[in-house]
């Protein structure tokens, strides 16, 4: 392969100096630099594409992942229920609801709690109670999170499965 009487730079086999004789036939006019494990060379824009690809990849499974996990996933049929103790006093089912509307319940002992129902979603929407936390919960439509006002003993629950996971607070499977 070699011309006859041509001697190789030392330390230097025939078939690498044969690679080398042919990456810089096809690499001819640009300048060529080592990639990071010193073996071989490359292009100066090909290192660029192989992280461009790797960033771009690893973004689309970031946020990818973080849709799944975090945007709330409503189920036809769900229904959720409000206790006063152990009894259910109040049943509707969310995905059938067009306009919102408000349910008041009174225990007769002073606790009034009125309730706001949306389209898939439902809500403590004022209580006289000390605290107020079950106002302050928000919204839900998921079974993970029911409102609980203790004073009055009433209890929002949706009915269903809870979504698998992981909770998100104590990080354990659920």
């Amino acid at each position: 392969m070699l011309q006859e009487g041509f001697r190789l730079p030392r330390g230097v086999s025939e078939a690498r100096f044969m690679a080398g004789s042919a990456l810089r036939r096809l690499t001819a006019g640009r300048e060529l630099s080592y990639n990071r494990n010193g073996r071989g060379k490359t292009a100066p824009g090909e290192r660029m594409k192989r992280s461009g690809f790797i960033i771009i990849t690893a973004a689309l499974f970031t946020v990818s992942a973080g849709l799944a996990l975090l945007l709330p996933r409503l189920k036809h049929g769900t229904t959720a229920n409000i206790y006063r103790g152990n009894e259910c006093v109040y049943s509707v089912d969310l995905s059938l609801v067009t306009e919102s509307y408000t349910v008041e319940f009174d225990d007769g002992e002073g606790h009034v709690n009125t309730v706001e129902i949306a389209p898939g979603r439902i809500r403590m929407a004022c209580a006289n109670c000390p605290d107020g936390v079950c106002v302050n919960t928000g919204w839900t439509d998921s079974p993970a999170k029911p409102i609980i006002c203790l004073p009055a003993k009433l209890i929002i629950k949706i009915a269903g499965d809870a979504p698998d996971g992981f909770d998100a607070v104590t990080g354990a499977a659920r």
